[in-house]
């Protein structure tokens, strides 16, 4: 097997398929092309998001149908014909190409890039997945500048289709990395023993299942309403488009280090101490700071969601091993689907209802503190390699 080019394919394939979270520059084109509220509109995002959630969680038993290459291409040619569907004027071709198969195309591809990059680099996981996860986040950013340029220039359904076919070319590409690579994944037979001979307890599934949606619920919000939140703290136009793109970049370098960190040892220690972090930046923020802090702080929210959605399939992946860790990791990734609807909704009923972002900061601080606690409960067990010695 040559890790270099199955490793390549895997970031080509998040980093193009990050761009579905570009979506908030296709919400006021789409409202006039439309006639259509920005609650419609704001839907296809919401089902797509759904869609991942699903698809992260089935992918595992889709996956192995066919070779990788198979599998990959798969994923961006079904992102392509969502992107083209999305681009016919109709709310329910918008719902369908953009939410369903954009979104399934994304959960396929985004957790099948984990499982290459778990295998390419056995002995450097959290380094890998913490590299793939930021091109996650890397393309969400560049792709949208890149479609705010084009939208300007050539209107949104042509954007829409120029993905489209950016998405077949990769495919391509990608499937030709992975051929070159001659990656092969060794699926577990699911009826010998499934998932109870991982050792992975259903207590500690519902463990990490609450440690990452609350550990991660701070993060979506963030996401969900950076600009806004800036904008409420007294920010103007530079300091939103600035700061957006500062927290944005955060993401990718939380994902990063965390994953480089994970390989040293400090697993644990971070998927403890990162909602800490959160925790405080979340405090600060409640107490209305100006715009500049503001940035910072959600900029330090940023950086401890991107090292928790790294730390979880790598903890997935030590505890229940490289064959039965995308299993195990689907269902824990359901919460990240309660976590992306409940966040960010929550934080934009509170702000009608109150006028301002403190009492959803409280409550996010809450919550996050759960992830903690989680992870303690956990005790050694998490970072404990599957099949080594240490468990409690």
């Amino acid at each position: 097997m040559r890790p270099a080019p199955a490793f390549a394919a895997a970031i080509l394939l998040t980093a193009a398929l990050g761009s579905v979270h570009a979506f908030s520059v296709f919400v006021a084109p789409l409202e006039t092309a439309l006639d259509a509220g920005r609650d419609t509109v704001s839907l296809a995002y919401s089902i797509a998001l759904l869609c991942i959630t699903v698809m992260v969680l089935a992918g595992p038993r889709v996956w192995r149908l066919g070779p990788p290459a198979a599998v990959a291409a798969a994923s961006l040619a079904v992102a392509a014909a969502g992107s083209l569907l999305a681009a016919q004027p109709s709310v329910a071709a918008l719902y369908l190409g953009y939410g369903v198969l954009f979104g399934l195309a994304n959960g396929s591809g985004y957790g099948f890039a984990l499982v290459v990059a778990s295998h390419a680099l056995p002995r450097d996981r959290g380094v890998g997945m913490g590299v793939v996860t930021a091109a996650y986040a890397v393309g969400a950013m560049a792709a949208s500048w890149l479609f705010r340029e084009s939208n300007a220039a050539f209107g949104h359904d042509a954007t829409l289709r120029i993905a489209a076919s950016s998405f077949a070319v990769l495919a391509v590409v990608v499937a030709a990395l992975l051929r070159h690579s001659r990656l092969a994944i060794a699926w577990p037979d699911r009826g010998a023993g499934a998932i109870a001979a991982t050792g992975v307890t259903v207590r500690e599934v519902a463990l990490l299942w609450t440690g990452f949606g609350a550990g991660g619920m701070a993060g979506l919000m963030a996401l969900g309403h950076a600009a806004e939140v800036v904008r409420a703290h007294g920010g103007g136009e530079t300091a939103i488009t600035v700061g957006v793109a500062i927290i944005a970049g955060a993401n990718a370098a939380g994902c990063f280090a965390a994953g480089w960190l994970s390989d040293r040892g400090q697993l644990r220690r971070l998927l403890a101490g990162l909602p800490i972090l959160a925790v405080a930046a979340l405090l600060l923020l409640a107490a209305g700071p100006g715009p500049v802090a503001t940035v910072a702080l959600l900029t330090l929210v940023q950086v401890a969601y991107g090292g928790i959605i790294v730390l979880y399939p790598v903890a997935v992946t030590h505890m229940a091993g490289p064959a039965w860790g995308p299993v195990v990791y689907g269902r824990v990734f359901t919460c990240w689907g309660v976590a992306g609807f409940g966040g960010p909704w929550l934080a934009g009923r509170l702000f009608e209802e109150t006028g301002g972002y403190a009492p959803a900061f409280v409550i996010a601080a809450g919550v996050a503190c759960l992830s903690t606690a989680a992870v303690l409960t956990l005790g050694r067990r998490v970072g404990v390699r599957a099949g080594s010695p240490g468990r409690p």
